[in-house]
């Protein structure tokens, strides 16, 4: 009886270790997992004392950019979206960056309000084109979200090219 054990012991932790695949497992913060094991040996039984744990918030946050190229005409203001979403276990606000690489005025809200686990917004920047920029120019944008909660923080791209015309 104790060698069959054994075997399933050791089978079910080689398959858990090498058929491991990863899960986004979403147990909201706060929620109280508890635990008790009864152990059947021969005739003889015994049960664990109940044990419990309550699952940490973390923050967490994904951002992705609705197109990776825009074209805009000199003197325009475009308008560039990204996706971002709360993929933390809790409720979380996130402060939101924008920069350029031309130096180009960019227009955006850099507070994203309370988004529930799982919960998704989307995040506009205006690029303002100028009036004297080169056909085919090229500023490539970068946004930032990162959790008010902890310093999780996704990032997305897009570049806004310049042609005179189309």
């Amino acid at each position: 009886m104790a060698r069959e054990f054994r075997f399933w012991v050791i089978s079910g932790l080689f398959l858990g270790y090498f058929w491991a695949l990863p899960v986004h497992a979403a147990t909201p913060a706060g929620t109280v997992i508890e635990n008790t094991a009864e152990i059947l040996f021969d005739d003889t039984s015994m049960t664990t004392n109940a044990t419990s744990i309550t699952v940490a918030q973390v923050g967490g946050v994904n951002l992705e950019a609705a197109s990776t190229q825009v074209t805009a005409r000199p003197g325009t203001t475009v308008r560039l979206f990204f996706l971002l979403t709360n993929t933390g276990n809790a409720p979380d606000s996130y402060q939101v960056t924008a920069t350029g690489t031309r130096g180009w005025t960019l227009v955006w809200t850099d507070y994203v309000g309370v988004l529930a686990m799982g919960e998704q917004r989307t995040v506009e920047v205006q690029v303002v084109v100028p009036l004297l920029a080169r056909n085919n120019a090229v500023d490539t944008v970068t946004v930032q979200a990162t959790s008010l909660f902890d310093s999780a923080a996704a990032s997305a791209t897009t570049q806004v090219r310049v042609r005179r015309r189309f």
